[in-house]
């Protein structure tokens, strides 16, 4: 595999097995958006641009699925607007049961509702195959067992 550094605004190319194909973009040195597509690969790179209209989910990526080459980096697109945007993850202290938000943007963290973390993704950095076992379980219709976990904390507030 080839080493790549990370770029924001690099197109990554995920490969899921059995020939399907999903697509993010890097938004940040560890936040990567992923779109709504799952399907064949995409040969023309002029293909992209209908499926980055479609967002699925942002969330923080350990950087060796990039740096190892496992997700290609195929092109490079604009960050949009949407991307930009200081994006929140939610945080439960397990003893306390409290609940803090976390910005990404600035690394602050505040207090939080278990209503506001309900919209939130957790404050966790997903592993490559995590992902990538998201992406399927999404596509397929069942549950994911990594996110399912994430969430426990905040289940058992709620």
């Amino acid at each position: 595999m080839t080493r790549q550094t990370i770029t924001p605004g690099a197109i990554l190319e995920i490969y899921l097995g059995e020939a399907l194909y999903a697509y993010g973009q890097i938004v940040s040195r560890s936040e990567i958006a992923f779109f709504d597509y799952i399907g064949k690969q995409i040969k023309d790179i002029s293909e992209l641009d209908s499926i980055t209209d479609n967002l699925l989910f942002i969330i923080p990526v350990m950087n060796s699925a990039i740096t190892r080459g496992r997700w290609k980096k195929i092109a490079k697109r604009p960050l949009r607007e949407i991307f930009l945007a200081p994006r929140d993850y939610f945080v439960v202290d397990e003893i306390s049961k409290s609940i803090q938000i976390y910005r990404s943007s600035d690394d602050s963290m505040r207090p939080g509702t278990a209503k506001q973390a309900t919209q939130l993704e957790c404050a966790a950095v997903w592993s490559a195959e995590h992902v990538e076992d998201r992406l399927r379980d999404h596509y397929f219709g069942n549950k994911n067992i990594w996110l399912e976990q994430l969430r426990e904390p905040l289940a058992a507030i709620l």
